[in-house]
């Protein structure tokens, strides 16, 4: 019996009906893609009439929503006013208070149901089945439908789902109340203007009930009934069907599903799927592939070994070929032909040409963001293979496809991701556990940084009595792990990306940075951004004009890194190895590595094959930082890169001599300086500037630099101490002090007491002060950069 509600329920809905099959012959203007999140049929019509009147100045009077089938229509007496709502208006935005949306206007509607048995009550489905003609009949029988187009089985994974097709609001609206249908002795349920989509490759142990839990939960429907949502798994493919009506149509709106950590994307349609077996190898992919029971439907293939896999787009050729389940070629070669039920594991496929490389990466832009604003694209879960990417990038660099390039850097970068996700990745069948550092720490210096504060003077000598100088051609990390080995603690510098910053690594761009991010679980440390919307967050500090380090406060910049600052890391984990060998995983991850970063000049101007003296002057500022910021990060090893930019090979002279300059003052504070060039770096050095190996591996290689003893003498500088007019107590150690004087030791001001207060300049040449002369003063480099008594008269008495 039914209820007084449902009963005016019931009655409203026959007015209804009735009033549709009055007006036939008048001009009906149907509705399509209403709102999901408005379950008020008045509050949709007033909200549509609305919008007409604002929009387009008509007003009408007879406007009619079913919000439960996302349908209505709009009655005109005028045949004019109809033709240009479907031909000119078509479609119209609606903003509703959660979601806008854009409903169309069409002459005649298709309404599509679904039947679904339910199989886990019926054992013996398989048997029972009916056929799509027995459901059509008994469907007949029972609602007497005229306009019922097609009765199919939904697919072959789901042989328990039938789609019905009508053109009839009324048919709909009269067999609305009837849920439930009889046929064969079995009950079937109704979905009547019904939402179809699946998801695919689902865990193996997850339910029927699990499943419904997790969707309702993302449509914020906690008790749904299973009236307006069916749910039905395929555990031999691990993919579900879904069935929205009604309320649950809020589903039809989402691209994904959030599966614990997972991300399962929604799809409208379910390829065809078979497998083919055995494939001989005298047989042509092309030539199975063309083959005429297919009739051109492949959308993808997969070939495996002895299997071929392939989608169809067509359920007609699928059935066709499931009724010949053999392929015969020359009489000789027989390939059987089956549904593909077991589909593999998503974490077990490839990255490889059919997958990504030659299809969907195609599509993209350079830019790993885009797959994660809407979480996780299915190619961070894909297993690496290092060769397949190697060859495809040797192929994009002989194509010169600059954009392939960055593609294929870029997939580097999600794989990275999704491999730090997962905290493991395999190698050699073997589980290689991703200890990511819990206690990973960056400390940010910029030019208000101070390290130390002004004191007396406690370092009687240097830690080393020399520092060894190597310049080695190899893989920076490979030369790190060597020092560890050792018993050394290293820390590497990395040249920052001037331009972008830290995004050239998001967009697959050359360069030191990029390579790194690539390579390790780098952006926990110098993309804060990422790092929040995929991990946990590390700890983030600055160092103040106090000593003291800072907790990062939310709008303290990290980027651009300062002029002369710099930002330390600790704690890094290493477990790819370089580009040269296609970013393969290491057996062993290199852990707690150290990094030092920093930005050099892009563009510095030059004077013949020097660096301007302002640039100059700058860049050895710069670098005596780095120096300064590892001594006090209890550094003993320093490795460097070699700056191969054209402009900086240009000037390749001067630039190692500002560095060789820096090191001298530093002599003894560290145990090794290494100066790192990969063979890809060395090959586009040498071959246009052939005299820079030379420079390389005959005067900085194997140089060895004796420790200065310490003399206390002003403004002379030992590491980063610089002692002042009292010859006792050192300055403050800053990231930056004074302006610098662009015109440096060579500046004719160097004796104004004015301006020596208002800029800094050079330290005293520290060979003429204890030897009386200095062999150097031809050099002038050397000259440029370090004080002469000859130029500062009384200059340190003043400072």
């Amino acid at each position: 019996m039914l209820s007084q509600r449902d009963h005016s329920k019931k009655i409203k809905q026959q007015e209804h009906v009735t009033s549709i099959s009055e007006t036939k012959h008048q001009s009906l203007i149907y509705i399509s893609n209403l709102p999901v999140d408005v379950i008020d049929d008045s509050e949709l019509e007033r909200l549509i009439i609305h919008r007409i009147e604002n929009s387009l100045r008509i007003k009408l009077n007879d406007v009619k929503c079913y919000g439960k089938l996302g349908v209505g229509f709009i009655r005109v007496n005028d045949s004019q006013l109809k033709d240009y709502f479907i031909k000119d208006v078509q479609k119209l935005i609606l903003d509703t208070n959660e979601s806008t949306t854009t409903v169309t206007f069409v002459e005649v509607l298709k309404f599509v149901s679904y039947i679904v048995l339910d199989m886990e009550k019926d054992k013996n489905n398989l048997v029972t089945i009916p056929t799509s003609d027995e459901v059509k009949q008994a469907w007949f029988e029972l609602h007497k439908w005229q306009t019922l187009q097609s009765c199919d089985q939904l697919h072959s994974q789901f042989p328990n789902i039938y789609r019905l097709v009508s053109t009839s609001l009324e048919e709909i609206l009269r067999s609305i109340n009837q849920q439930n249908i009889v046929i064969k002795n079995q009950i079937r349920y109704v979905y009547y203007c019904a939402t179809c989509s699946f998801l695919e490759d689902l865990p193996k142990s997850i339910t029927r009930d699990q499943l419904k839990k997790f969707i309702s939960a993302d449509i914020q429907l906690p008790n749904i009934s299973s009236s307006t949502l069916a749910v039905e798994i395929n555990k031999r493919s691990n993919n579900a069907c879904i069935i929205v009506t009604d309320i649950a149509r809020k589903w039809s709106t989402k691209s994904f599903l959030h599966l614990n950590e997972r991300i399962i994307y929604r799809k409208d349609t379910l390829p065809y799927r078979l497998l083919l077996h055995p494939v001989p190898q005298t047989l042509t992919l092309n030539s199975i592939l063309n083959h005429g029971i297919f009739s051109g439907k492949i959308t993808n293939h997969k070939h495996n070994e002895e299997n071929l896999i392939i989608d169809l787009s067509d359920k007609y050729t699928f059935d066709k070929c499931m009724k010949n389940p053999s392929l015969s070629f020359d009489n000789q070669h027989i390939i059987h032909i089956e549904e593909y039920n077991v589909l593999n594991n998503i974490e077990q496929n490839e990255i490889d040409a059919t997958s990504w490389y030659e299809t969907e990466m195609l599509q993209y832009k350079p830019d790993i963001m885009q797959f994660l604003k809407e979480p996780r694209h299915v190619i961070l879960s894909y297993k690496w293979n290092a060769q397949i990417w190697l060859e495809q990038l040797k192929r994009s660099i002989s194509m010169n496809s600059n954009k392939t390039i960055h593609l294929l850097r870029m997939t580097v970068m999600l794989n990275t991701i999704g491999t730090l996700c997962k905290k493991s990745y395999i190698v050699d069948n073997r589980e290689v556990k991703l200890n990511m550092n819990s206690k990973l720490r960056t400390i940010i210096y910029n030019h208000r940084s101070k390290l130390k504060r002004s004191d007396k003077m406690s370092l009687t000598t240097v830690p080393y009595p020399k520092t060894n100088v190597y310049v080695v051609r190899d893989d920076y990390f490979i030369v790190y792990e060597q020092l560890i080995q050792k018993g050394k603690r290293p820390v590497l510098v990395n040249i920052a990306n001037t331009t972008n910053y830290n995004d050239g690594y998001k967009k697959g761009e050359e360069g030191q940075e990029e390579d790194l991010f690539r390579r390790s679980d780098c952006f926990r440390s110098l993309d804060i951004d990422l790092e929040k919307l995929l991990l946990k967050p590390s700890e983030h500090s600055y160092c103040s004009h106090t000593c003291q380090l800072e907790s990062l406060l939310k709008d303290f910049p990290m980027y651009p890194i300062d002029e002369y600052g710099a930002i330390y890391t600790s704690g890094l984990t290493i477990f790819r190895q370089s580009e040269e060998k296609g970013y393969a995983y290491m057996t062993r991850p290199l852990e707690n590595v150290s990094l030092i970063s920093i930005r050099i000049y892009e563009n510095p101007k030059l004077e013949g094959h020097m660096l301007a003296s302002k640039y100059a002057i700058e860049l050895r500022k710069k670098i005596e930082n780095i120096f300064t910021i590892a001594y006090h990060q209890n550094h003993d090893s320093l490795i460097l890169p070699i700056l191969t930019d054209d402009i900086y090979r240009t000037s390749f002279d001067h630039i190692l001599k500002i560095f060789q300059s820096v090191i001298e003052q530093y002599a003894g504070f560290f145990n090794s300086i290494t100066f790192v060039i990969s063979d890809k770096q060395y090959s586009k050095c040498i071959s246009n500037h052939p005299e820079i190996n030379n420079k390389l591996f005959q005067e900085l290689d194997g140089m060895i630099v004796q420790s200065m003893k310490i003399i206390n003498t002003p403004n002379i500088m030992y590491g980063s101490y610089r002692f002042l007019s009292d010859g006792i107590t050192i300055k403050d150690i800053n990231i930056f002090d004074l302006p610098l004087c662009q015109y440096g030791a060579k500046c004719r001001d160097i004796y104004n007491s004015n301006h020596i207060h208002e800029f800094s300049h050079p330290s005293l040449c520290p060979q003429e002060y204890l030897t009386g002369t200095c062999t150097l003063t031809n050099d002038i480099v050397h000259m440029s950069l370090l004080v002469h008594q000859n130029q500062c008269q009384f200059w340190w008495r003043m400072s």
